[in-house]
């Protein structure tokens, strides 16, 4: 993503897309090691958390819950779900812990969306394709 993402004007980050148009999204304080992201789809099929397992072990002192109006954590009101609006996305970064996103900066547009990583290039050890394999949307309690 490159563009206007408050904070990162002209850089390049990567951020894991959670909500899409349409959808709803709150994450819970988090418990323990990582947060509770819940997403409510756009077509009404029900609530689903967010199992990442790259969170656990992720801590660090970014760790809000939300969502206001915007999609932010700063501006938190009385609600904790937010809709995602038309032409925007909802985005979250796999160090959550240590990471300016959508909980910092609200909604991302979609015309500051520049591409899709599907390459890791470091550290070595783990270069080679993205795998989203082990993340998973499960029914939430």
């Amino acid at each position: 993503m490159r563009g206007s993402f408050a904070g990162f004007e002209g850089s390049a980050v990567i951020k894991r897309v959670i909500g899409l148009p349409g959808d709803s999204v709150s994450v819970e304080t988090p418990q323990g090691d990582r947060p509770t992201v819940l997403v409510r789809p756009a077509d009404g099929s029900g609530t689903f958390t967010v199992n990442n397992p790259r969170w656990r072990g992720r801590v660090g002192t970014r760790v809000l819950g939300c969502c206001s109006s915007d999609g932010s954590a700063g501006k938190r009101s009385q609600t904790r779900w937010s809709t995602v609006p038309d032409d925007s996305y909802w985005v979250i970064g796999d160090n959550w812990g240590g990471s300016d996103d959508s909980r910092t900066y609200g909604f991302m547009k979609t015309s500051d969306i520049r591409g899709v990583a599907i390459w890791r290039l470091t550290p070595l050890p783990s270069f080679g394709l993205l795998e989203n394999a082990d993340i998973s949307l499960d029914p939430a309690p």
